[in-house]
């Protein structure tokens, strides 16, 4: 007995990670960029209600120094208005909360410059859980010991916050929900219809007005006034909230020179391969074709000017 305790032991602590619920993989001569990376930045899973599923979190330190880390959980939600972003903590509704759901085997730790830590985050729904979209924040906080000295000299140690990064987690829990939404508009930024060159700011507006999160995706290709296609752009998938407006902007600068163009916005609704297409057109007027336009548009009044004259003194 004695032999197979301390047998288990020595497993154990060769692999003290396992016992934590967390890995860390080791790198010193990763750069000092007085930063940390947390990846990804959104995590999707469906999970069945009454199921569980662990995803993984990785967690980089590059501050150049000892740095420790915290875990905490909220939920977020996202604006319903044109051009609002992602709110984290606002607007919780236990309809959509995944926070509760949300668990890991340690919240706090310390990681090394270099260290890079694989943790692994168990998402649980209870069963009973309705059918629909659970959203939720795993928020990562880099926090510093600092010594507060007071006014008798003695010396406090506190925690400081000095950053936060939040993982997105979307959870669909599958049933009969409604998936709705479309492509709304596309526009360029501040309705603005002349230009003077590129860059030109183009907007792709997306609502869902459903029950569970979608990710649109598609194209936007540019054509001249010929109807020549001059340049085409790749649209990735992007997250739409239930009951919200995202907006995706997109910046043109290729084959722009002058005259009018076109841009055909062309997305898939991200269910039922239904595709929605929208178009906005534009004018460009670069400034050198517009001083050659003064000038051609000069001389040919003082041509037809000289002309006229020479008639006159003839007749």
């Amino acid at each position: 007995m004695k032999q197979i305790f301390i047998g288990t032991m020595v497993v154990f602590l060769a692999i003290p990670s396992l016992v934590l619920g967390y890995e860390i993989e080791k790198n010193p001569s990763l750069p000092v960029e007085n930063s940390f990376i947390v990846g990804p930045a959104k995590i999707e899973a469906e999970i069945a209600e009454g199921g569980v599923k662990t995803v993984l979190l990785n967690v980089e330190n590059r501050t150049g120094r000892s740095q420790t880390f915290k875990i905490s959980f909220d939920d977020f939600t996202a604006g319903i208005e044109e051009g609002e972003t992602v709110s984290i903590g606002g607007g919780k509704s236990e309809e959509t909360s995944l926070r509760s759901f949300l668990f890991v085997e340690k919240k706090e730790f310390t990681l090394d410059h270099g260290d890079r830590l694989l943790l692994p985050v168990t998402i649980s729904i209870p069963a009973g859980t309705p059918a629909g979209t659970r959203l939720g924040a795993v928020l990562v906080s880099s926090a510093k010991i600092v010594d507060r000295i007071t006014d008798d000299a003695r010396a406090y140690s506190a925690t400081n916050v000095v950053g936060q990064i939040a993982t997105l987690v979307f959870v669909n829990v599958p049933g009969n929900v409604n998936a709705e939404g479309k492509l709304e508009a596309i526009k360029t930024k501040n309705n603005v219809r002349i230009f003077w060159g590129a860059p030109i700011n183009l907007q792709i507006l997306f609502r869902n007005s459903g029950e569970v999160y979608l990710n649109p995706y598609g194209k936007v290709d540019v054509t001249n006034m010929f109807g020549r296609q001059v340049s085409s752009y790749v649209l990735d998938p992007w997250f739409t909230l239930p009951n919200s407006l995202r907006t995706r902007e997109i910046v043109l600068s290729k084959g722009l020179t002058f005259g009018k163009y076109t841009a055909i916005a062309y997305l898939n609704r991200g269910y039922g391969d239904i595709v929605d297409e929208k178009r906005i057109s534009y004018f460009v007027f670069p400034p050198g074709y517009v001083v050659l336009i003064i000038i051609f548009v000069s001389a040919l009044l003082y041509g037809v000017k000289k002309i006229f004259t020479r008639n006159r003194a003839v007749v």
